[in-house]
């Protein structure tokens, strides 16, 4: 997919944490509820609560989404999405570099990889090294 002839880039985990933030604060101002409550609802303090909305800290992803199911928003996905480079080591590198948390098949790729790589600078004979 493009948009005007260049190519759309996946959103990082960064990004993605960015905007449900966004999102969550807009709701938690909607619904007129208070740091403090809202707080006292997800078992944390106010301070972090504020801390997060304020994007000092991030929450962890749990914390994600219980925020987000207490406000009744829909979460981040648990993963992010597969590509067609998944499962190869270029696919890992391009989760590294937008940020993303790689997909179970790339980190595997990768391990394989460094397998390999670390066979082949040992001098010892091992897989093929593909990149």
């Amino acid at each position: 997919m493009t948009r005007q002839g260049r190519p759309v880039r996946a959103l990082s985990r960064t990004e993605l944490v960015d905007q449900l933030v966004t999102r969550l604060v807009a709701c938690r101002m909607r619904r007129r509820i208070s740091q403090g409550t809202l707080a006292v609802l997800l078992g944390i303090s106010q301070q972090a609560l504020s801390q997060w909305e304020g994007r000092r800290t991030r929450p962890s992803r749990r914390m994600q989404r219980v925020w987000a199911l207490t406000l009744g928003e829909e979460p981040l996905p648990e993963r992010p999405p597969v590509r067609e480079t998944c499962g190869t080591q270029p696919g890992y590198e391009h989760h590294r570099r937008t940020g993303e948390d790689q997909c179970d098949p790339c980190a595997d790729a990768q391990v394989e990889y460094m397998r390999a790589y670390r066979a082949a600078r040992a001098g010892r004979p091992g897989p093929a090294v593909a990149a």
